[in-house]
């Protein structure tokens, strides 16, 4: 019987690790972290940011929560198709040459959660 409930209570408990939900200054936060990082590519004016993403949409993470702290972030669009889930956002005005620009590309498992994720942000227009 023991043997039955651990992996049971187990699989429940990263469950609901992985349905937190977020504040809004949680969602803030990270917006704020990936525009503070460095563009470290000079070539490509593209910086990788998914160790920033997966710290507020780790790994397990419902596609519905995933959807949800996206979505509060109010800066760009949230994309579903299929088991991907796609964001990009806009922000600055490209012509002063300080336009950043955030895609996020989410793949989920069969049961709906993260299984990995792709994320960057694009130094856009560089005068």
């Amino acid at each position: 019987m023991r043997r039955i409930i651990l992996p049971v209570f187990m699989t429940a408990a990263m469950a609901a690790c992985a349905q937190t939900t977020h504040t809004a200054s949680e969602r803030h936060a990270m917006l704020d972290e990936i525009y503070d990082a460095k563009i470290i590519y000079d070539r490509t004016q593209r910086n990788e940011i998914n160790g920033i993403v997966l710290k507020y949409l780790p790994i397990g993470t419902s596609k519905e929560t995933a959807l949800a702290f996206l979505g509060g972030l109010g800066e760009g669009e949230a994309n579903e198709s299929g088991n991907t889930i796609t964001y990009a956002t806009h922000k600055g005005e490209g012509y002063k040459a300080n336009r950043r620009d955030i895609r996020v590309e989410i793949k989920l498992d069969s049961s709906g959660n993260i299984e990995s994720l792709t994320s960057f942000i694009d130094k856009s227009n560089n005068l």
